[in-house]
């Protein structure tokens, strides 16, 4: 079933601070600073990853109800991919 995929962008570098992440684009014109919670957004990214997977992983690792984290989960990879930190992609949901 194609699907919309997320994956991180390639000219991002990133790197975990404590519980946070802090990521870097090639240019350096961009830093962006993650939260414990997009910190583990970002990590599910590792590999590309459609929106419910990305938000079934956050559901299951936070005590979070699940449409707060639906509305969450949009805001912040619209935000991510706006900045041009996380891309979207079409192709098979792994």
């Amino acid at each position: 079933m194609h699907n919309t995929l997320y994956r991180r962008a390639d000219r991002v570098a990133s790197r975990v601070i404590g519980s946070d992440t802090v990521l870097v684009t090639e240019s350096g014109l961009d830093v962006k600073v993650l939260n414990e919670t997009g910190t583990y957004i970002w990590q599910t990214l590792a590999a590309p990853s459609s929106f419910e997977q990305v938000l079934s992983a956050l559901v299951g690792e936070f005590a979070t109800a699940e449409a707060q984290a639906r509305t969450d989960v949009t805001q912040f990879l619209e935000a991510l991919v706006e900045r041009g930190l996380i891309e979207r992609i079409d192709g098979e949901s792994p």
